[in-house]
């Protein structure tokens, strides 16, 4: 169980809290939680966004490094200076999303009040910061390199068409799973 007032895990059978003192007057979370699937939530907070963090913290390495574009790197760099800059912000924003699959697995995991906004609001997030990196990449190669890379404007469109279809399909299923489990939220 967890205390509704400030979010602390309880003891069970505990009559008051621990932490704030309020009296314990609610259903334990896992009478609740009875009766519900909740298939698709423990697979958000025990693999998906674990995962999402490991993933976002080989993707920022790779791309501060230069790694994506193999031995290249160099040429590619000095053809075009701003796509370093492009690449580097990219990756730290990379890192702020791993920190952020972090935070927003905690809130929910501990049934914090506001957490199925937060994730629904990581997705969009996190699959928006990829386009922005593809769209600045792109314009960095248009206006900086004078046609010497090439970087195909139907491979843009086709991650912009991703991307919208992901936020499409992932916001509202998410939004209809967790508005079914609204009253699981009060932490």
């Amino acid at each position: 169980m967890f205390c509704r007032f400030c979010g602390k895990e309880l003891p069970e059978g505990a009559r008051f809290c621990n932490n704030c003192g309020r009296a314990v007057d609610f259903i334990p979370l896992q009478l609740a939680v009875r009766g519900r699937p909740m298939a698709w939530f423990k697979f958000i907070i025990y693999f998906q966004l674990f995962a999402n963090a490991a993933l976002n913290l080989i993707i920022a390495f790779i791309w501060i490094t230069g790694l994506h574009y193999g031995e290249s790197a160099g040429l590619y760099y000095e053809i075009c200076p701003p796509l370093k800059v492009s690449d580097v912000i990219y990756g730290f924003a990379c890192i702020a999303c791993a920190a952020g699959a972090i935070v927003v697995r905690q809130k929910l995991a501990h049934y914090k009040k506001n957490a199925p906004a937060w994730y629904i609001g990581f997705i969009v997030v996190s699959l928006t910061i990829g386009q922005i990196s593809s769209v600045a990449d792109y314009l960095a190669v248009t206006f900086a390199s004078e046609g010497y890379l090439e970087i195909k404007l139907a491979e843009l469109l086709r991650n912009v068409v991703f991307v919208v279809a992901g936020i499409c399909f992932l916001v509202p299923l998410n939004y209809v799973y967790f508005r079914k489990r609204k009253d699981l939220f009060v932490n």
